[in-house]
């Protein structure tokens, strides 16, 4: 069982890394303006508290502190269901269309496990780009908006952990669907967009609070017990019925 996930997940990520090059610097793009909108945002909305949708007590310089806050934490669940999008829509449709998905599947190994070995590979390449896009993100906070970091634990923790983790949530989602629904490469494509739009309006009318950083642990374990569900449906579907969709 181990064996053959871990030949899957190397392979997919040598097929992501070479065919991916192009989508690197789209994603590179994207996440840095959309960063810097949620900054700039913030940024008026201290210039203007009273046209804000945050609570009147917050100061201007309260409200410029969550700007950073705000596009550290997002930069995960934006980056990582994006680039993950493409690698495992890519993948899927190039071994169907090759007849190397219904090959692999008629060894007797488990399509669960198949589903989640490249939702893992899918990951594991896109979380190290989101790190890259982190980086991108600290220089524009620091060098241009020239804006100071509230650090604390729980910031980081949620950054560099939970965050990502909780993108797998969105991730098992749309590859659920590439594997189970004809049309869901049109509807998985905009999950990552309807997310991100949904993450921003509610960021905009909620500050940090240690309840976010809750909320956003329940969406880890969220995750955890989704991948196990969308496994175990998939390894009950059809073998031909998945590898001919």
């Amino acid at each position: 069982m181990i064996i053959p996930a871990i030949a899957i997940v190397r392979k997919e990520l040598r097929e992501a890394l070479r065919t991916t090059k192009i989508y690197l610097a789209l994603i590179f793009i994207f996440s840095t303006y959309l960063q810097w909108f949620i900054v700039r945002n913030y940024a008026s909305m201290a210039k203007n508290p009273s046209d804000s949708h945050l609570p009147a007590s917050l100061t201007p310089e309260q409200i410029l502190l969550l700007a950073p806050t705000f596009s550290l934490i997002f930069v995960a669940p934006i980056v990582i269901p994006f680039f993950s999008n493409t690698i495992l829509s890519r993948s899927l449709i190039r071994e169907r269309f090759a007849g190397s998905l219904i090959t692999l599947l008629s060894t007797g190994v488990n399509p669960g496990l198949v589903w989640g070995a490249k939702v893992m590979a899918a990951f594991l390449f896109s979380y190290p780009v989101a790190l890259a896009c982190l980086s991108l993100d600290l220089l524009m906070i620091k060098f241009y908006f020239k804006l100071p970091i509230a650090w604390s634990p729980s910031l980081i923790v949620t950054v560099l952990i939970i965050a990502p983790f909780a993108s797998l949530a969105i991730v098992a989602i749309m590859s659920f669907l590439f594997w189970t629904v004809r049309p869901a490469h049109f509807i998985a494509s905009f999950l990552p967009v309807m997310v991100s739009l949904g993450l921003f309006a509610y960021a905009s009318a909620h500050p940090v609070t240690e309840v976010l950083v809750r909320g956003v642990v329940l969406a880890l374990v969220a995750s955890a017990v989704l991948l196990g569900a969308c496994g175990f449906a998939i390894s009950k579907l059809s073998r031909r019925f998945i590898a001919g969709l």
